[in-house]
């Protein structure tokens, strides 16, 4: 597989690799968090994420699992700062993001079975929730 990367220099910026990670200084408000999911999120993916016909369950046995790159604070706050809400992509500041993903990675969420493979060489980032 390094073929794939065999011109890229390390510190490519790769534009099309996903959203930018998302970090703040202060430490999350998941009650702040919660409001805002109730106000602006649950219409789609339910009042307890459960999920629904047009959204995927955020918590719980159905949702992603814990070594999803959602289970991380900052790239769950990039993703939903940068898609959500879905009707209005981008609308939500980045307090209101940052908050909405620590109160939904604040859930419980599947195991992953592999988790003891991951970071061989180190290198585990801070946010990782395992």
């Amino acid at each position: 597989m390094s073929w794939l990367s065999k011109d890229v220099p390390p510190s490519a910026d790769l534009s099309w690799l996903g959203f930018p990670l998302m970090t703040m200084t202060r430490k999350p408000d998941k009650q702040h968090g919660q409001r805002v999911f109730a106000d602006t999120c649950a219409g789609c993916h339910g009042p307890n994420g459960q999920g629904t016909m047009v959204a995927p369950p955020l918590w719980g046995p159905r949702s992603f699992n814990i070594a999803s790159g959602l289970a991380r604070l900052s790239k769950a706050a990039g993703f939903i700062k940068a898609t959500m809400p879905y009707t209005r992509p981008g609308t939500l500041g980045d307090a209101d993001a940052y908050d909405v993903a620590a109160f939904v990675n604040s859930h419980s969420r599947p195991d992953y079975a592999l988790k003891g493979f991951d970071w061989p060489k180190g290198g585990k980032p801070a946010d990782s929730p395992y």
